[in-house]
């Protein structure tokens, strides 16, 4: 609390020595010297100093960590109207000093709280422009209290009052974002010095809040220009508009209405913000009515800007007025949108508090619904373009569009469909892509001399697509000019007539499978000779011997007639059907190389399974007997003493080894050609065995640099260890 002494009393006027700090200045006129009989020279030099270097940084706090207040609302005062809490446990002394700063300063108003806790209650609902407070309260003193006003808002202006002339004092109260220091005493000066010092600050703040405020306008301009430029559509454009108004903090509801002639209203188009549902329900005619009387309906009639400072009070908002108060609406403005010479709509934009749409956001509004209009235009051309474009898309003929060089800048749908080329594929590249070759140069100079003379040029030509096949096409290709008569592109028209071409490539189509077929059956007689000799010589040879009186040689016979008849169903399935393997199931490596090598045994030779016999893969198993089978006879055959042939493992498959001559050279390269079957080049096995395993999705490779050869299979799916 303040105490009073007698002098002072009989005065009825408070008189305080001042510190101000307003950037880094010392204001010497309110400074401690010759005021405070108790402090010293050196104490009144410190604080001085403590002010003059502190200020500045203590005032500014970090914008992550302090919550700005709303930008003051000027009152019913207008320009000069300052809102003040004063602050003091001692209710009489704010009650006398309101009263003896309102004799000097008839522009300001007062809140009062009698407590710290009391006072941030006030400052967080009302529109507090400057706070006194007194240093000198319990249970929370001056100081703290400015602390935790200083968090809610890094601007305001905070004057701390004070009978203690301590430089250590003032340095807290800087500290704690305090903009003036106040030592009290007696003049008849100071009240007025007190209201100067107020209505500097709050100036000064209101100033920066104008400034930012029109940066922000600024930059809303910026943000919405951009926005509109990417609007694909009428709604697309107004819901952009209305997003970024809110989300900038301009207002708290936008939206744009477009007049009804068939229901005399005004209906919504795009809306943003709190309170949408206040507008969905709102009606707002334009017949002359009482709910065509309000600003939206002024500005319909007028083609001119509308702004209601105060919905509570505005006569004319009064249809709309409580909904309107219960959404928190309190102020508006409304703007006219045009397209082209034509009033369109209306967008109207709300604020929570009165009198927010003053100058600046007036001339922000009118011209973003300059900037709409211009959008409009815009967006209504390219609609027109799209009309346009889609009914090229939808012409029959090939229509594509370069420069002057001959760079394709647009194709149509049927281009895309007679060329086969997508239009990203193309475009930027030269249309001589489409050349078949057919033309000699001479064809094309007659062309490019006939268009670059600004003529007209048509003649049949033969391109070529993008799978190779050609088509023929009546060409027109002409120049476009702009509007200065400067030619600036080429348009070619293309009228297919490939009909007879068709029918050709149809018959040559036919031609190639036909071909293909035969060579394939081709293949599939050199692979049933060479798969079915070695059988029909064993059951030849065990047949002679059991016609000579050895009867179980027939069940030989017998095992090898099965034998051809399981490859003669293998071959025809893949004849028939160009399949490599059948369904794929778990197969023994070790039991399927025994089988295989039972069909090639021979006296000579040997077979070493360097392999788990239960180590498994996918496969299918007659397959791989069948590969198998023709690595064993391939080794066997070509290898004049006996051969070892080993089947064994690496990292992700298994190989094939036999310690024969190996490869010649010139074969070693390529042995899966069609007639190379080891030393001699003669022979179709090593043929099958890499389209086997092909089938399998395997790698095979032959290593036969060290003697012998060595198969190797890789990328196999192992099922078990």
């Amino acid at each position: 609390m303040l105490a009073f002494c007698p002098v002072f009393l009989a005065s009825f006027m408070p008189s305080w020595s001042i510190v101000h700090v307003s950037g880094r200045r010392w204001h010497p006129a309110y400074g401690v010297s010759g005021m405070v009989r108790d402090t010293t020279q050196a104490d009144d030099h410190r604080a001085r100093r403590t002010v003059e270097q502190r200020r500045e940084s203590t005032i500014e706090t970090d914008g992550g960590q302090v919550r700005p207040r709303p930008e003051h609302t000027r009152g019913a005062g207008g320009a000069d109207h300052v809102r003040v809490l004063l602050v003091d446990d001692d209710e009489s002394y704010t009650s006398l000093v309101a009263a003896q700063v309102r004799r000097v300063e008839d522009g300001f108003e007062f809140e009062f709280a009698s407590s710290a806790a009391e006072a941030r209650e006030v400052f967080d609902e009302t529109d507090i422009d400057c706070v006194v407070s007194d240093y000198e309260m319990h249970p929370e003193d001056g100081i703290s209290l400015l602390t935790s006003l200083r968090e809610r808002d890094s601007g305001i202006p905070l004057v701390l009052l004070t009978g203690r002339r301590d430089a250590s004092l003032v340095e807290s109260a800087i500290d704690a974002g305090a903009t003036d220091v106040m030592f009290k005493d007696r003049g008849s000066a100071v009240a007025m010095r007190l209201a100067n010092r107020i209505r500097h600050a709050v100036e000064q703040r209101r100033t920066r809040q104008q400034a930012e405020r029109r940066a922000r306008l600024s930059e809303t301009v910026r943000k919405v220009g951009q926005r509109l430029v990417r609007a694909s559509s009428d709604t697309d454009l107004f819901e952009q508009v209305c997003e970024t108004l809110v989300d900038d903090g301009h207002c708290s509801l936008a939206w744009v209405g477009e007049p009804n002639p068939e229901t005399n209203r005004v209906d919504p188009v795009a809306m943003a913000g709190t309170g949408t549902s206040y507008v969905e329900n709102m009606v707002v005619e334009t017949d002359g009515g009482a709910q065509s009387r309000g600003p939206i309906g002024r500005v319909l009639r007028s083609g001119r800007p509308q702004a209601t400072a105060d919905i509570e009070t505005d006569p004319s908002f009064e249809p709309w007025r409580d909904d309107a108060l219960e959404h928190g609406l309190r102020s508006s403005l409304s703007v006219p949108l045009t397209r082209g010479d034509e009033e369109w709509g209306v967008l109207t934009v709300y604020a929570e508090r009165p009198n927010v749409f003053d100058g600046p956001e007036r001339e922000l509004l009118v011209e973003l619904s300059n900037d709409i209009a211009h959008a409009l235009h815009r967006i209504e051309l390219q609609s027109r373009l799209r009309g346009y474009k889609e009914a090229v898309n939808r012409a029959g003929h090939t229509i594509y569009l370069t420069d002057q060089t001959g760079t394709i800048q647009w194709v149509n749908t049927a281009f895309e469909q007679v060329t086969g080329y997508d239009a990203d594929e193309v475009v930027g590249k030269n249309a001589s892509v489409l050349k078949s070759g057919v033309h000699g140069s001479a064809f094309y100079q007659n062309l490019w001399q006939t268009i670059l003379d600004g003529d007209v040029w048509r003649g049949r030509i033969i391109n070529r697509k993008k799978n190779g096949d050609e088509y023929v096409a009546n060409q027109t290709i002409a120049p476009i000019e702009n509007d200065r008569g400067e030619r600036y592109a080429f348009v070619a028209v293309n009228a297919d007539v490939t009909g007879n071409h068709e029918r050709i490539r149809s018959l040559q189509s036919s031609q190639r499978r036909l071909a293909r077929r035969n060579e394939r059956l081709g293949t599939f007689a050199d692979s049933v000779a060479h798969d079915l000799r070695d059988p029909l010589a064993i059951a030849g040879g065990n047949l002679e011997l059991a016609k000579e009186g050895d009867i179980e040689r027939l069940d030989t016979v017998s095992d090898q007639l099965d034998r051809m008849n399981e490859l003669v169903d293998s071959m025809l399935d893949l004849a028939k059907k160009g399949k490599d393997t059948g369904e794929l199931e778990p197969v023994s490596v070790a039991e399927a190389a025994e089988e295989a090598w039972r069909h090639v045994a021979s006296d000579d030779a040997t077979l070493s399974l360097d392999i788990d016999p239960n180590w498994e893969l996918m496969a299918d198993e007659s397959r791989l007997v069948q590969l198998l089978e023709n690595l064993f006879r391939n080794a066997v055959e070509h290898s004049d003493d006996g051969v070892r042939v080993t089947v064994g493992r690496c990292a992700d498959g298994f190989t094939v080894a036999d310690d024969g001559p190996g490869f010649p050279d010139d074969v070693a390269d390529n042995p899966w050609a069609v007639g190379v079957s080891g030393n001699d080049g003669a022979g179709l096995g090593l043929a099958l065995v890499e389209r086997i395993a092909s089938g399998h999705c395997w790698t095979v490779t032959l290593n036969s640099d060290l003697g012998g050869s060595v198969f190797e299979f890789r990328g196999v799916e192992v099922v078990s260890d």
